[in-house]
Formats: C-alpha cells, structure tokens, sequence
C-alpha cells in the first residue's frame, strides 16, 4: 500500500512518538510528519532522524508577524525561540519532500495575508503550499455567534463557507487542502473537482498540458 498519511498533533511529543512508530511498522516512507513547526523540539528532532520519514508539512506560522513576510521570515530564517528556519530544520532533520502549510489566521486577524501567502511563498521558494483554510471559517466570530442564534446556519450558511474558504485558496494556487473532518469529504470533493477543471482548463487555454490521468478534468467531464 502506498497511500500516504499524516502524522498529526499539537504535541510535540507525541509527534516524536509516532515518527518513532511509523519507523518501527515499516511506514515511514507513506508517513507525512504534521507538523515541523517552531514549537519543535530536541526530542522531535532527535525522532525525526531517527525515524527516517522523507516528507513532511512545514508551517509557515509566526506568531509575532502574521504578514507575508512573517510567514516568510519563519521559514526562511527563523524567529519565535527558534535560530534556523523551518525549512532548514527539515532538511536537517532528513525532510526531502517538504510541503509548506502558510498557517491560516481568521478574518480581521491575517485572513488576507493567509491567502497572499499561497502565492507568494509558492512563487518564492517554488515549494507546493497548502493549510488549514477552513480554520478562517471556523475562527470566525461572527459566524460563532450566528450559527447560535439561526437553527438553520448550520446547515445553510456554514457549509459555503466552510467549503468556500478552501476554493479562494486553491484557485489562487494552494496544492493541498486540509478541510477539517473526514466527515466533510463528500461536501468539499466535488466543489474541489470543479475548480481543478477549471484550471485545467485554463492551463489548455495557455498551452500548456494536464498529465495526471486521474485529474477531473479527464474523468468528471
């Protein structure tokens, strides 16, 4: 089986933890580590070596600047407690296939910057880039409070804007999507595949070629 998987927490040991577990089960080369952050530790770093996994998120969070440049700054230099950037945290930790997470911030707290991201940072370091972008839905304080007061928000206006937020970011380039709950699948796939027709579409239009014979514009038209 060679279908990949992500590593996931918000704890770096058990982050350490697994990579160690995924080694020792013969995984470590479907295993994607999520993620190489600047929370990052001795005990994670020391895992990661060891455990020999090959790919790997990398986030582009800065708490201190939320910006594009922040985000940047992170990855490239580092900042936050940490002396190096992420990415060459990665690499030295054996990371050769690194996908950058531009770490989503809510509406009236980075939302903009979060979107910018995906172009600059891809355009930049020429890196696929992705995230969480349902999180700007999710974080929305507005929204919270709405779907409390409407019974049918949740249902109605929560789930355009739930699916919406991963679309801004795809067809401003994003290649991975982190849509939140397994649950969401059936919602998020088909508005997904209809945006990659249209920039299969758009790619033709520029002369250029879709190769992968599983993209939806070979299979969904």
């Amino acid at each position: 089986d060679d279908v990949p998987f992500l590593v996931d927490s918000s704890d770096g040991h058990v982050r350490a933890v697994a990579a160690k577990y995924a080694k020792e089960i013969g995984v470590e080369k479907r295993a994607i580590h999520n993620s190489i952050n600047a929370s990052i530790g001795a005990e994670e770093i020391k895992a990661l070596k060891e455990s020999k996994m090959t790919s790997a998120i990398v986030l582009a969070f800065n708490a201190t600047n939320p910006s594009v440049e922040g985000k940047l700054e992170i990855l490239e230099k580092g900042g936050t407690g940490q002396t190096k950037g992420m990415l060459d945290v990665a690499k030295e930790v054996g990371i050769t296939r690194p996908l950058v997470d531009v770490a989503a911030t809510p509406l009236g707290a980075g939302s903009g910057a979060t979107i910018r991201s995906v172009l600059a940072i891809k355009g930049k370091l020429g890196l696929p880039v992705g995230g969480g972008f349902h999180n700007m839905a999710s974080a929305w304080d507005w929204m919270k409070k709405y779907k409390k007061t409407d019974p049918d928000a949740k249902t109605e206006s929560w789930p355009p804007v739930d699916i919406g937020t991963n679309l801004v970011a795809q067809i401003m380039g994003a290649n991975f999507l982190l849509y939140g709950p397994i649950e969401n699948v059936k919602k998020v796939f088909p508005a997904v595949a209809m945006v990659d027709i249209m920039l299969g579409e758009t790619a033709k239009d520029l002369g250029l070629s879709v190769l992968a014979e599983s993209h939806p514009i070979k299979k969904l038209v």
